[in-house]
C-alpha cells in the first residue's frame, strides 16, 4: 500500500505542476497484478493505479506506460486493453514459456477503439542488451510517444543483471 500510495503521490506532485518529473523507487512494481486480482508476487499495480488515479482526478486524455521490466507486464496491458487513452508498451523476454508468458506476443494490440494501443515487444532471447534497447527505443519508443503525445509518461522498470542480459 505504501509503494502505491507513493506513485500516487508523485504523479500528483506532477499534474499540479509542483515537480516537473520524478522517479518512485518502490517494489513490488505491480505490473502482474490486475484490476481484480494479485498476480506474480503483486498485490496492487501501482502504475494502472496511478494511470487511472490521473484519469479520474485530472481528467487527463492520454498516458503512455513504457515496462521495459524482463517480465511482461500482463496486469498493465489487462486493465487498459480497451482503453483508447492509454498507449501501453512493453519490451520483455517471451522465449521458452518465460513468465508469464500469456498474452505478450506481439499479436496483442488492444481492442475496439484502443486497437494498436497496446504494444509488446517479446525479445525471443536472452541477448538483449543496450545496443537493442537504445534500437528499440530511437525505432519505435520515440516516434509512436510522438504521434501519441502523451499528458503523462508513467513506466516501470526492474534491474536486470548484466549476466542474465548477455548469457546464453
Amino acid at each position: 500500500m505504501l509503494a502505491c500510495g507513493g506513485v500516487i503521490s508523485l504523479v500528483r506532485e506532477v499534474m499540479d505542476n509542483k515537480v516537473r518529473n520524478g522517479f518512485a523507487i518502490v517494489r513490488p512494481p505491480g505490473h502482474h497484478a490486475g484490476p481484480t486480482h494479485p498476480g506474480g508476487f503483486c498485490l496492487f499495480n501501482n502504475v494502472a493505479i496511478a494511470a487511472k488515479y490521473v484519469q479520474n482526478t485530472y481528467g487527463s486524455k492520454r498516458i503512455l506506460i513504457f515496462d521495459w521490466d524482463i517480465h511482461h507486464g500482463n496486469g498493465v496491458q489487462t486493465s487498459f486493453y480497451n482503453d483508447p487513452d492509454v498507449l501501453y508498451i512493453s519490451a520483455h523476454r517471451h522465449d521458452n514459456g518465460f513468465y508469464p508468458n500469456d498474452k505478450g506476443d506481439a499479436t496483442y494490440v488492444g481492442d475496439s477503439d484502443a486497437k494498436g494501443k497496446n504494444i509488446n515487444i517479446p525479445w525471443e532471447t536472452r541477448k538483449v542488451g543496450t545496443p537493442e534497447y537504445m534500437h528499440l527505443f530511437f525505432q519505435l519508443v520515440m516516434p509512436v510517444a510522438t504521434e501519441f503525445c502523451p499528458d503523462l509518461v508513467l513506466g516501470t522498470v526492474k534491474y536486470i543483471p548484466a549476466s542474465e542480459l548477455y548469457s546464453g
